[in-house]
């Protein structure tokens, strides 16, 4: 990391000199020395805060494996925010003045008003659509307002395809779920338009494709991107590990060297489609996971400590994730498991948090346990 870097960061360490015990009892002279952040310390920082005489707004990860985790925004951040989705426009070269619907919870997951936000200011009009109306509603609407672009998740558009089929968009602009080709190419045949990935996670926006669609370009002047091994070893470009975040403009809850548990590489030789940034690539999250709907994960580890709790020792589970009509059934199987128990195991899962109950009312998930 250069050394104007390391000094732009400078204040956002002493701010966390306030709240996280291994910044105090180090003496950070170098990038190297910086220590890694967890989720564990956004949650410390969040409780430790005292936000009740400043301005903020206020946005939550999905919670599907813990409990929401709050991520707090002031103003500057909200713009800065928006100023690099606006970018993102301009890296999928979309024609200005285009009218795009962004198809996303409006609530609870502040990825669609950031999105909003970021193409009124590249110039376009913009349509916000709730995921909670009827497809029925949400293909009124479409039908009305005609967009040339929908901003959404891929589960939300595979949900949603048959409700919406004869309607085409000339961009597709997807983000929080993996997108491999076999999806891009459906999604791509289904709406006639050419799907534009980006990447993030719900504590920060990191990249988007290009028209090459060959890894996500992000701005070093306002991210920084390492790649580290399993002991902290930083790696050099085109090395596969995991994603370490530092965003160099965040104030309000500093990401420094955030370790985001996904398997990605950096590439920094410029891509062929002229834009002289570099990119990162996506493999795989660290942990195993289930992912749900609207970019909601549940993880393997999650699930086992759950039974191990209420068993009171550890029992071999095997699970299973499938999509069936729209409907996402999440089958785990317990060795020599207790019917009464395994029971008790669903509900518990169920009532985990907001998010989970929410998708089981509306019969988006669907839960089952049962022995092996």
């Amino acid at each position: 990391m250069k050394d104007n870097d390391f000094r732009r960061i400078l204040p956002a360490i002493k701010r966390l000199n306030h709240f996280l015990p291994k910044y105090q009892d180090q003496i950070i002279d170098r990038w190297e020395k910086v220590p890694f952040m967890t989720k564990g310390d956004i949650d410390k920082i969040s409780s430790q805060t005292n936000f009740s005489h400043e301005s903020y707004c206020v946005y939550f990860t999905s919670g599907t494996t813990s409990k929401p985790r709050a991520i707090y925004h002031d103003e500057g951040d909200i713009k800065n925010i928006s100023n690099y989705i606006k970018w993102f426009c301009e890296v999928e070269n979309i024609k200005k003045g285009s009218l795009t619907v962004v198809l996303m919870d409006q609530s609870f997951w502040g990825v669609g008003y950031f999105t909003m936000l970021g193409h009124v200011k590249y110039g376009n009009q913009v349509v916000p659509i709730d995921t909670d109306l009827p497809p029925n509603k949400i293909r009124e609407i479409l039908e009305t307002m005609k967009p040339n672009i929908v901003s959404s998740i891929p589960s939300v558009l595979f949900y949603l395809k048959d409700f919406l089929k004869g309607i085409n968009f000339d961009f597709i602009e997807t983000t929080g779920e993996y997108l491999n080709n076999k999806k891009r190419q459906e999604l791509e045949n289904c709406f006639k338009g050419e799907v534009f990935d980006s990447y993030g996670l719900t504590e920060c926006v990191l990249g988007v494709e290009c028209k090459e669609h060959n890894g996500f370009h992000y701005d070093l002047n306002k991210i920084k991107l390492e790649v580290v091994d399993e002991e902290g070893n930083i790696l050099p470009d085109n090395k596969w590990g995991e994603l370490v975040i530092t965003i160099l403009r965040n104030k309000r809850i500093p990401l420094i060297r955030y370790k985001s548990g996904d398997i990605c590489k950096l590439i920094s030789e410029k891509c062929i489609c002229g834009i002289n940034k570099p990119r990162v690539k996506f493999k795989r999250r660290i942990k195993k996971v289930y992912h749900l709907y609207e970019g909601y994960e549940l993880e393997h580890r999650v699930i086992e400590k759950l039974v191990e709790r209420i068993y009171g020792e550890s029992k071999k589970i095997d699970i299973n994730c499938e999509i069936r009509s729209g409907v996402f059934h999440l089958k785990i199987f317990i060795k020599d498991g207790e019917k009464k128990i395994n029971y008790k195991i669903k509900r518990r899962l169920e009532k985990m948090n907001f998010e989970i109950l929410h998708m089981v009312r509306r019969k988006r998930l669907f839960i089952n346990v049962s022995n092996l």
